[in-house]
């Protein structure tokens, strides 16, 4: 079902999230390993699906901190997807993203800040719908 998502009609896409979503609450460590690999894919809509269904199989900074370890590996026009995918889920990964700060490993320490960035300005965003929270905490996060 995970190959029947990439590259497929929308009904066959929704065939096929229905099935991941479920296969996540039942095996949520085995589908988080198959959502990780699905988020070097080339399409958008299956990196959004990976990191929804990711976020559906643990605490969010538990997801955020693997999406991150596993991102550190790949080129940084891939990463820099995946951060932007990133932004569709707001606040959902942002406090997660936050907290990431003070990781013991530098690197995720480091990664922390482009999380932040990616989810400080939504692709939906509009001036006067949430942006000064946001910023806030990205303003807050910067300091630590």
């Amino acid at each position: 079902m995970i190959k029947g998502f990439a590259g497929h009609d929308a009904a066959v896409r929704e065939i096929s999230s229905k099935f991941l979503r479920e296969a996540a609450k039942r095996e949520p460590i085995e589908m988080r390993k198959r959502m990780l690999s699905l988020l070097g894919g080339g399409e958008d809509a299956t990196r959004r699906l990976s990191v929804e269904i990711l976020l559906a199989t643990g605490e969010p900074l538990e997801v955020l901190l693997e999406i991150l370890k596993f991102s550190r590996e790949l080129v940084g026009w891939l990463r820099q997807r995946i951060l932007e995918t990133l932004q569709i889920f707001g606040d959902q990964v942002l406090r997660p993203a936050v907290t990431l700060l003070k990781h013991e490993d530098e690197e995720i320490r480091t990664a922390g800040p482009g999380a932040l960035r990616a989810v400080q300005r939504p692709p939906h965003h509009r001036p006067g719908l949430g942006a000064p929270r946001r910023q806030g905490l990205v303003a807050a996060g910067d300091g630590l």
